[in-house]
């Protein structure tokens, strides 16, 4: 005897639903359709942003690490330093174990007095480098790089934030420069002033490039910074970590041979103002994965 098939009473009870409350259902998909639209872009662009950071690495020359020196060194511990040879090794074969080739770069500045509105009070501190070919290059973003002694490039994070524009005239420690170009430091994607700061600060805290001559009209005290890049790339974040210990016991054996003294040590991963971004952008990704 065969049986009746019983129809699903939700068949005719679902599309009543949805026309009676009609305005509710479409309010529910619009939401849905902006949520996944949102989140979906976001996806794209911090892959587009991770994908231009990890090709400025190479184009703009970024540094693995720099060190900060209480005096300026001299040819020979410059040489000394490159070789990545420990002065105070016991032995030959302690010598090469940890000898870690770098090649060094000056990427000396000085803070500065920054009055962007040339009002005659002080409205932040500016870091200020000379224009260079070798290390750490900048990102044009508008206008043009500084050719004369008065002119300068500002970073366009800061300009957006505290109005600044090409062609305006601010003062660096009442030094009179003109802007000539908005700029993007490979080195500084965010402006952490320290390497201990928490937080990047694009209000108070700018970073600039002038001309050597530009450079030299200045007063404060020199940074005496150097830039490294290892001759052999390490091959990930755990031999980066291995190189930059070896590299800074070398280092520090040959500065102090020299009577000279470091004032500063920081190698890439842990410089906030080189990462800070690219992690938040990873853990913004991250959180909207899930793990089985």
């Amino acid at each position: 005897m065969s049986r009746k098939k019983i129809k699903n009473p939700l068949i005719k009870r679902i599309p009543k639903e949805i026309i009676g409350d009609w305005k509710k259902y479409l309010v529910v998909f619009l939401f849905l359709v902006l949520t996944i639209g949102f989140v979906s872009g976001m996806y794209v662009a911090n892959d587009s942003m991770l994908t231009s950071a990890d090709e400025g690495v190479s184009k703009y020359k970024q540094e693995d690490g720099h060190f900060e020196l209480k005096d300026k060194a001299d040819s020979e511990l410059v040489t000394a330093i490159e070789s990545g040879e420990v002065k105070t090794a016991i032995d030959e074969k302690d010598s090469d174990s940890s000898k870690i080739p770098v090649t060094l770069y000056e990427n000396f500045y000085r803070n500065e007095t920054e009055d962007y509105d040339a009002d005659g009070k002080k409205d932040g501190t500016i870091r200020v480098y000379t224009k260079t070919e070798d290390i750490n290059l900048a990102c044009l973003i508008e206008g043009s790089f500084p050719q004369n002694e008065n002119e300068i490039a500002v970073d366009r994070m800061h300009a957006d934030n505290v109005g600044m524009k090409v062609g305006d005239t601010i003062k660096v420690s009442a030094k009179e420069y003109k802007v000539s170009g908005l700029i993007a430091y490979v080195n500084y994607s965010t402006l952490h002033e320290k390497k201990t700061d928490m937080m990047f600060d694009a209000i108070k805290f700018d970073v600039a490039m002038v001309t050597k001559e530009g450079f030299d009209r200045l007063n404060k005290s020199i940074h005496y910074t150097y830039a490294w890049k290892y001759k052999d790339e390490p091959a990930d974040d755990i031999e980066q970590k291995e190189k930059s210990d070896d590299f800074l016991e070398a280092m520090v054996s040959q500065v102090m041979a020299t009577g000279n003294e470091v004032e500063d040590y920081t190698p890439r991963y842990s410089n906030p103002a080189i990462n800070f971004a690219t992690d938040d952008m990873g853990s913004d990704k991250a959180m909207g994965v899930s793990h089985s």
